[in-house]
């Protein structure tokens, strides 16, 4: 198995995990020391209201997935099973949550006409798309035969 080369999706996958998972740590951690300012900005607009359950979970997530990548990103670059496998099934929950973060998002502002609320809506479902995409590739090239053959 050392012989092998890992191959070239996997590299890839790796190297964008650990970017998105940079980038998304910067993000999160950015959140969290401007929380005050945060809650300012949503108390101003008053149908963000509709949304205040959802904040605390999307935040965790916010702050657990950058995490994750991190770590699925150097266990892939250093060929380890677990990494392959483990980004597949955490691709597949990313999915999920975005679908019923979408879900959640757009039965709680329901009819909403408020140009803030739609573009809230349309971001999610933006964010949803791009995840689904990404993620969907994720899962597609992790779990080929011949990643599988060198990977396991």
């Amino acid at each position: 198995m050392a012989s092998r080369t890992i191959p070239t999706s996997v590299k890839v996958f790796g190297i964008i995990d650990l970017v998105f998972g940079s980038l998304g740590l910067l993000s999160a951690l950015n959140s969290l020391a401007n929380f005050s300012q945060v809650q300012k900005v949503l108390q101003s607009v008053p149908a963000m209201g509709k949304l205040a359950p959802l904040i605390p979970i999307q935040m965790a997530v916010s702050t657990i997935t950058p995490i994750v990548l991190l770590i699925l990103g150097i266990g892939l670059l250093k060929r380890q099973p677990w990494a392959r496998s483990f980004s597949v099934y955490f691709a597949m929950f990313v999915i999920g949550f975005g679908l019923l973060n979408l879900l959640a998002t757009v039965v709680m502002l329901g009819g909403a006409s408020e140009p803030i609320m739609i573009g809230i809506m349309l971001g999610t479902a933006f964010g949803v798309v791009f995840g689904a995409i990404y993620y969907g590739l994720m899962i597609y090239f992790l779990t080929r035969p011949e990643v599988i053959e060198v990977m396991d």
